[in-house]
């Protein structure tokens, strides 16, 4: 069996097919990359990589780093399962199993705060760009002093 084919079975994490380190390095003799795998699953989850790094409170960078890493931490690996709702003990049994229904929350929360934050700013920045565009269109000073008093009694 050649690489191709160990690479084929890794890419079936998902399919709920059964696959651990041991069964694998076992009966290839062949290690398997522990990083490509995580990286594997985060994508299939639907997860980007920049959502995972910043929930991590690391660079984007250093989250590639780690996932090069064919033997990248079980803490690593741990963490990363927590964001995404997966528990890598499946796949990687010196993994701690993790808590998916309390663990996982986390995530969960850290997204929808991000959501709600990124929607407050577009809503300021939608406000300021309607005030300056009506100034900009605006030729009376006087209409363009009432206009900026209103904008900011209403701040």
């Amino acid at each position: 069996m050649n690489k191709k084919d160990i690479n084929k079975k890794v890419n079936n994490i998902e399919s709920n097919i059964n696959i651990n380190k041991e069964e694998i390095e076992n009966e290839y003799n062949f290690p398997i990359h522990r990083g490509e795998i995580v990286k594997k699953t985060i994508l299939q989850k639907g997860k980007k990589l920049l959502f995972i790094a910043n929930s991590l409170k690391i660079k984007r960078q250093t989250l590639y780093t780690r996932l090069l890493n064919p033997n990248i931490s079980n803490f690593h690996i741990r963490e990363i399962g927590k964001i995404i709702g997966y528990d890598f003990s499946e796949v990687f049994p010196d993994v701690e199993k993790i808590n998916i229904a309390t663990e996982v929350s986390g995530s969960e929360t850290y997204n929808l705060d991000t959501e709600r934050k990124y929607a407050k700013i577009l809503e300021k920045n939608n406000n300021l760009y309607e005030f300056i565009m009506k100034i900009y269109h605006m030729d009376n000073l006087d209409e363009i002093k009432k206009l900026i008093k209103e904008f900011f009694a209403n701040k």
